[in-house]
């Protein structure tokens, strides 16, 4: 999962390298998704002195964060940024929900999306 440090889950969260795995997704209290940018970087443990550079992402109330791992995108043939570009567009469609309803919705997506032979990690964080 893309390593993330919390400083203040209510004003940001600062992310780093993201070591092949997707970027988090932020749903705006507006409704609107975004795909966090994330740098490209060094795989972690590659070499000990690598820099990693980060990026602070603004949370406002009433946003959700969403932070998964590729095998709720991943599928055979299905290029990974069009996969990322759905699951947006399903947390987007998904509206208001709690995040118990919402995790029932993304993990819906992923079963009707990708194959199932990959695990899936999925957390969900709104700001209150």
């Amino acid at each position: 999962m893309t390593l993330t440090s919390w400083r203040s889950v209510r004003r940001y969260f600062r992310t780093r390298p993201t070591a092949g795995h997707p970027p988090p997704l932020t749903r705006h209290p507006d409704g609107r998704t975004e795909i966090a940018p994330v740098p490209v970087g060094i795989l972690l443990g590659v070499t000990p002195d690598a820099d990693f550079p980060t990026v602070d992402v603004p949370l406002p109330p009433g946003t959700v964060l969403a932070l998964y791992s590729d095998g709720l995108i991943e599928a055979p043939g299905i290029d990974i940024d069009d996969a990322t570009a759905r699951l947006a567009c399903c947390l987007t469609n998904a509206g208001d929900q709690d995040v118990d309803d919402l995790a029932d919705t993304l993990l819906q997506h992923a079963a009707r999306t990708v194959p199932g032979t990959d695990d899936i990690a999925l957390l969900l964080v709104r700001v209150s």
